[in-house]
């Protein structure tokens, strides 16, 4: 499958697209050079060309969850914007007195339901915690 790397910044309503690289290295050379003109926090993310949304795998689920296996959001959406096996940081913001943001990380996963893929997802953030990948996706890439 091919690949490509994007460049992004920002985040809701403020969140786009820099720049799009054919590799990792090259892409964070970008963010390296721009780094000096711009104060924006940059992240790469690998997105895979036109996957294959086989629906026999199950249904697309997108789940927010944070290292303490709480789960935020749970979308089944359709296929049209699904990537399938994407583990991507990202943020929630609980919208209560206290207005937190809380630092999730973004699954997407084909299951056969909304339990499957929770325990898919709670298993998958177990092998990073006890990997020590799981506060990877908050540190700052160069």
């Amino acid at each position: 499958m091919k690949q490509v790397y994007l460049v992004t910044s920002g985040s809701y309503s403020d969140y786009g697209v820099d720049a799009i690289f054919s590799t990792e290295k090259l892409a964070n050379e970008w963010i390296l050079f721009n780094k000096g003109v711009s104060s924006k926090d940059y992240h790469v993310s690998e997105i895979i060309l036109d996957p294959v949304n086989d629906v026999s795998k199950g249904f697309p689920f997108t789940i927010l969850m944070d290292k303490q296996g709480n789960t935020y959001y749970i979308w089944d959406g359709g296929l049209k914007y699904f990537v399938p096996n994407l583990i991507e940081r990202d943020y929630y913001h609980t919208h209560n007195e206290e207005d937190e943001e809380i630092q999730v990380l973004r699954f997407t996963l084909y299951a056969d339901n909304q339990e499957q893929a929770i325990k898919i997802v709670n298993e998958k953030r177990l092998q990073l915690i006890a990997g020590e990948l799981w506060d990877e996706y908050f540190k700052e890439k160069i």
